[in-house]
Parts: C-alpha cells; structure tokens; sequence
C-alpha cells in the first residue's frame, strides 16, 4: 500500500489497514508513505490511496481506480490563539491575523464556499507566516496556537469536536479534491487486492 505520509497517517487509513491485517490475517500490510506519485506497476504494490484535484487522477491509464471520497478546507485555530488575537467576524479581517499554509497546495484564495454555495468573491489571506509540506506538520501548528490554518475537515472536525481547535469562519469551506484507491488493471485481479 501506498499514500502520502499525511494521508497515510490518517485515522480513517490507519483504521482500513488495521481493520484489513485482522480480517486477513495470514496477509501483511507493507506501506510506504511517500510524497512522490509512486508508480504501482513497476515497483510492485498492490494498491495505492492517490489524493488529487477533483476529477483529475494522477497516475498511468494502466491503472483502476475508485473514488473513496472528497474533501473540503476549512479554517481552523486553537482556542488559545482565539484568546490571544480574537476570532475573525468576516472573511475582511483575515488578513489581520498569522496564518500557516501547505506549501505544495495551489494558493488558498481561489472559490471557497459559503453555506455550500460559491461566495461573491475570493478570501483574501495575508502571506503565510509558515508553510510546511505536510498536513500533519500543519495539523500540529493549529494545536500549539500558531495562528489560522486551512485543514482537510476530515483532520480540522475531531479536534474541533473534542474542544482543541475552534473552526473558524464555519460557513466557508472550500473543495480540496478528492481521495481514489487504484490499483493496477488485470483481468485476474489478486483475491489481496479484491479484499482490499
């Protein structure tokens, strides 16, 4: 198995992989968590979680697919940044606070969402006072109150859940992309790969 080491990290994959090891258990499950586009065929995996812009799957036309879901952005602060710098009332007070970026992900203003419809214009953040490439590094700058981040809800939720980050601005969110599980096309598909 393959998939980013954000991803791959992810409570819902961790829980597949986990879920998959004890239903089979004369299988073992060997991920490599990597940030290149691995290529399934020529290396020898099995399967791979390929995230990508929505409708836009990166990879060979030797390869399956199936799309296991979509994501939103969403932004995201600790409460303890909230105390100190207050909580943005409108997308206009934006660029007054910190914020931390994904530094391989386009630039964040593009068409967020407001209440699921496209909102009248584009959110303007201030330049990022950090960019990390790699969403769990950006899921802990939230926590430790460094300013606002834009999270995959999927990550942003729980925590905001348990009362550790407060979403902000709640009625925006934006398209992220999309989650796939691939695997290489055959005829024969691995009865491994068919359980997976």
């Amino acid at each position: 198995v393959t998939t980013t080491p954000s991803f791959g990290q992810s409570r819902d994959v961790i829980q597949c992989v986990k879920d998959y090891g004890v239903q089979y258990p004369k299988t073992s499950v060997d991920m490599s968590l990597t940030m290149r586009v691995v290529n399934l065929i020529e290396e020898g995996f099995d399967v791979g979680f390929r995230l990508h812009p929505t409708g836009e799957l990166p990879g060979s036309a030797l390869l399956m697919s199936r799309r296991l879901l979509n994501f939103h952005w969403a932004i995201y602060a600790s409460p303890q940044y909230i105390h100190e710098m207050g909580e943005p009332k409108g997308p206009e007070e934006l660029t007054d606070h910190r914020i931390a970026l994904h530094s391989m992900v386009e630039r964040i203003e593009g068409k967020w969402r407001r209440n699921g419809q496209p909102s009248r214009g584009p959110l303007s953040f201030p330049n990022p006072r950090w960019q990390v490439d790699d969403s769990s590094a950006l899921e802990r700058l939230a926590l430790a109150g460094a300013g606002l981040v834009t999270l995959e809800t999927m990550t942003g939720e729980p925590w905001t859940a348990r009362g550790e980050l407060v979403r902000v601005l709640p009625e925006y969110d934006k398209q992220a992309g999309s989650a796939s599980l691939v695997w290489p096309a055959s005829r024969h598909l691995a009865p491994r790969v068919r359980a997976f």
